[in-house]
């Protein structure tokens, strides 16, 4: 069975992209999944700090600052 994921990752690979720009609710939550997954599969990833948001600030702001960046 195709996912939504494996849908958009196929449709990824067809049209070369390697390069994925991110921004979401919630930081902890979707954003770092999208993140995680992502990074697993060597795409060069890009997190809008700006564009993404968490109830707790400063769990994004770590997030933001120190494990996206890694």
């Amino acid at each position: 069975m195709k996912t939504p994921s494996n849908a958009l990752l196929d449709d990824f690979a067809a049209h070369g992209i390697s390069t994925v720009i991110i921004g979401g609710v919630i930081t902890s939550g979707a954003v770092l999944s999208a993140v995680r997954q992502l990074g697993d599969l060597d795409f060069q990833l890009f997190v809008l700090e700006d564009c993404c948001a968490d109830h707790d600030v400063e769990l994004h702001k770590v997030l933001c600052e120190k494990v996206f960046p890694s």
